[in-house]
């Protein structure tokens, strides 16, 4: 547990070995859960909405995440001399070693207190080297992030062996930089393809996000620490 008394702030982690503090799957459940099975954690994520889904695939395909989790931790603060808590949507690890808490919402969904739990909780929490903030619509399905998550994560659930990952990333090391289409990108069923998708889920290859992805899109391993940041 996190006491940041100068900021009025008390983290509490959920117990050893569980990935939630709050289970969103229970029979008392009030709002429907979706489920999805991220490439990145090998386990299944609850999800409260569509949108978190989306955001979800973002992560799970963006090699700069180390790891994530829904609904990992409580936050306790006080807001207009109340006592409140609130639990972040997702908990995020880069490779760099940085934390960020995402909530997500639905931009009709975000009210005064949402707004002013954001404002307090962005401050509060930067101090302590944590970022904190607010995705919608906007963000999450704005751009090309989210349809190039897909993609990529199509084709790295059939990533075959450690042989042919160790293979493919040692001949993308060979070339310093290549296209997609070096590794049969839009070839259905392409073990080569499929083995680059996991590498770049897994932070050991990169792409330029800076353009839509096709089989043109430039692709490079990541040597030591060197890894993209984190976009959305």
């Amino acid at each position: 547990m996190y006491d940041g008394a100068s900021h009025g702030l008390r983290i509490e982690l959920p117990p050893a070995g569980a990935h939630r503090i709050r289970d969103l799957v229970h029979r008392g459940a009030q709002r429907p859960v979706s489920k999805i099975t991220s490439v990145k954690l090998g386990r299944v994520v609850q999800c409260e909405s569509a949108l978190e889904v989306d955001a979800i695939q973002i992560l799970d395909a963006q090699g700069a995440v180390a790891t994530f989790s829904e609904q990992a931790l409580r936050i306790h603060y006080h807001l207009d001399g109340q006592a409140r808590h609130h639990v972040p949507d997702l908990a995020v690890l880069t490779h760099q070693g940085r934390l960020l808490l995402f909530e997500v919402k639905f931009q009709s969904d975000v009210d005064e207190n949402v707004q002013k739990r954001t404002a307090l909780l962005q401050g509060a929490l930067r101090a302590t080297g944590v970022q904190y903030q607010l995705l919608t619509e906007d963000q999450i399905r704005g751009g090309d992030n989210l349809q190039r998550a897909i993609r990529v994560l199509r084709r790295a659930r059939h990533a075959t062996c450690k042989v042919q990952l160790t293979t493919v990333l040692d001949r993308l090391v060979r070339l310093g930089c290549a296209e997609l289409s070096t590794f049969d990108w839009d070839v259905p069923g392409s073990v080569a393809a499929c083995s680059i998708a996991y590498l770049l889920v897994q932070g050991r290859a990169s792409l330029d996000a800076s353009v839509p992805l096709t089989a043109r899109t430039r692709v490079w391993a990541n040597q030591g620490s060197t890894r993209e940041a984190l976009t959305w």
